[in-house]
């Protein structure tokens, strides 16, 4: 809800000073819908933006349905219409960098020959793929030399001696062959080649062709006998005459066709609506006495009654003067007065006392939410996301536990140096880190499922006991669909990580976005960023909760 707040007010500052401007929403780092992002639609922020932008690192057999379901967020609080950029996206299943440094004395490792030709690769197939499914801008990561993780990961389409790579020369190539050409569609080539078509300004067409699974195949275009001209990864030509040709590893561009259609066009974006609504008028919640820690999303009540200060604030050049009133659920709300009268640039406070009813909320989680009209027009709303104290999943589900106190079914998974061991005296896993002087610190331990007997399939929900040495505050349960260490698309999970035994519990249906099917989970990990040198926590108790 700040988050939301502060994008409101900085959109708007945005635009007073150049009208003109992009305004991106702040990066989504997430491939699926989030409940955070989820939460930001909920306070009007898709008001607040031009462009949707989101990060993505994973094969181009994801981007289909990645970009699906982020346009399906866009579409549903009716900003369809709005553009989308990944703002970053590269390669990042090819292992650490298996070359040695090129300095002396450094630690920072490079490509072999097999990543360098991946990279390049993966570059040119995401470009293309992104655009099919209608995303606007591709930012590839990165363009000068940079290491991560230890100097383990390559980053970059330079080397350290600044020598180019070839994903520079692939992508040199990719905007001479298409930069000025438009985008048609797909077309089905048969077997498993992925093709795309372009039209240059002439009206000559281009099609990029290569097969998916990466072995040799062969496909026809029916009236293509002429000789053509074929241009590999990095541009080398030669000439080809049809009607059979053949496809591999590497994109082709095959120029000189004409008279080819597409069998799958890119989809227009719905028509923008008018939005009578005042945008200048930006709520926001400050949280008091009753109320802990703030989660992600949810902010943890800690007494029946909570207090709390709503902010108006009037980013026009007049005074403004309108009515606020609660539309949620679950609890009550006392301190809202009639009218509510804000100075032009400045912000009114007013104090409220909230009473929530746990009886209403088995699960323990209700949405505050507030909407307004000034001067006769509806102002952005405001929705906050709470969580009640002493819920018990296993009062109205059925808990079903996970063999995890076997310290044997744990996977290391950190930046640093991991040991993973039983602790008797806690019956618990004790995992223990060390890091070194520098790098990322993180330490997410996975846990591989066992098919079929520990699926998720049907489960409602996740609960376990943890505790650390050190607080570090936030942890994340990731919920993995596959099971390739370290990396792989996941659902995200918030909790806090205290020196003390705390129960934890997840509730799918309300912690996780609408795309999330548990039955899709192959792979656990639970764990954190510690900021320490050395840290160490436990885990016992691991639940999965059914419907009884």
């Amino acid at each position: 809800t700040d988050f939301a707040t502060a994008m409101k007010a900085a959109y708007l500052g945005y635009k007073a000073g150049n009208p003109d401007a992009d305004v991106l929403v702040g990066s989504d780092c997430i491939p699926n819908v989030s409940p955070f992002v989820v939460l930001l639609m909920e306070n009007g922020v898709g008001d607040y933006f031009d462009v949707y932008n989101f990060h993505l690192y994973s094969t181009t057999d994801r981007y289909a349905a990645v970009t699906a379901g982020k346009r399906g967020l866009l579409e549903r609080y009716g900003v369809g219409h709005k553009p989308i950029w990944v703002t970053e996206s590269g390669l990042a299943h090819e292992d650490t960098g298996r070359a040695s440094p090129l300095a002396v004395g450094s630690s920072r490792r490079e490509h072999d020959d097999e990543q360098e030709r991946m990279q390049a690769e993966h570059l040119v197939k995401s470009q293309i793929v992104f655009q099919s499914e209608g995303v606007e801008r591709d930012f590839f990561f990165l363009f000068k030399p940079y290491n991560e993780y230890g100097n383990g990961k390559v980053w970059g389409i330079f080397r350290w001696d600044w020598t180019p790579k070839p994903a520079y020369s692939a992508l040199s190539n990719l905007i001479a062959q298409l930069g000025d050409c438009r985008y048609l569609g797909r077309m089905d080539l048969g077997g498993k080649i992925e093709g795309y078509l372009f039209e240059t300004p002439a009206a000559a067409q281009v099609l990029v062709h290569w097969s998916a699974d990466g072995t040799n195949q062969t496909f026809e275009l029916a009236g293509q006998q002429g000789e053509l001209t074929a241009a590999d990864l990095i541009g080398a030509e030669s000439q080809v005459r049809g009607p059979a040709f053949s496809s591999g590893r590497y994109p082709v561009y095959l120029r000189g066709l004409s008279g080819l259609r597409a069998e799958s066009q890119p989809e227009s974006p719905p028509a923008a609506t008018a939005s009578p609504k005042d945008l200048t008028v930006v709520m926001r919640i400050l949280l008091g006495e009753g109320f802990g820690p703030v989660g992600n999303p949810a902010a943890p009540v800690e007494a029946e009654e909570t207090h709390a200060v709503l902010e108006i604030f009037n980013f026009s050049d007049r005074a403004k003067e309108g009515r606020i009133e609660s539309v949620g659920t679950a609890y009550q709300i006392a301190g809202l007065p009639e009218r509510i009268a804000v100075a032009a640039m400045a912000k009114t406070a007013v104090p409220l006392v909230i009473r929530f009813h746990a009886d209403q909320v088995p699960t323990g989680l209700v949405n505050l939410k507030l909407e307004g009209r000034f001067e006769g027009q509806t102002i952005s709303p405001l929705c906050a996301r709470f969580k009640l104290p002493n819920v018990d999943l296993a009062a109205f589900l059925e808990a079903v536990p996970l063999p995890a106190e076997d310290a044997s079914r744990w996977r290391a998974n950190s930046s640093g140096t991991m040991e993973i061991t039983s602790d008797p005296e806690q019956q618990a896993v004790r995992f223990h880190v060390q890091f070194g002087e520098s790098g990322d610190r993180w330490v997410y331990p996975e846990f591989p499922l066992r098919w079929p007997q520990e699926s998720l399939m049907g489960a409602a929900g996740i609960g376990f006991e943890i505790k650390a040495d050190t607080e570090v505050g936030r942890g994340l349960v990731m919920a993995v669909l596959d099971n390739v260490p370290e990396v792989g698309p996941r659902y995200d999970f918030v909790y806090r990580q205290t020196t003390e035994w705390q129960k934890v519990q997840i509730l799918f249906e309300s912690d996780a976005g609408p795309e999330f099917d548990p039955a899709s989970v192959r792979m656990l990990r639970i764990g954190a960023n510690p900021t320490v040198d050395g840290y160490t926590y436990w885990i016992r108790n691991v639940r999965l909760y059914y419907r009884k």
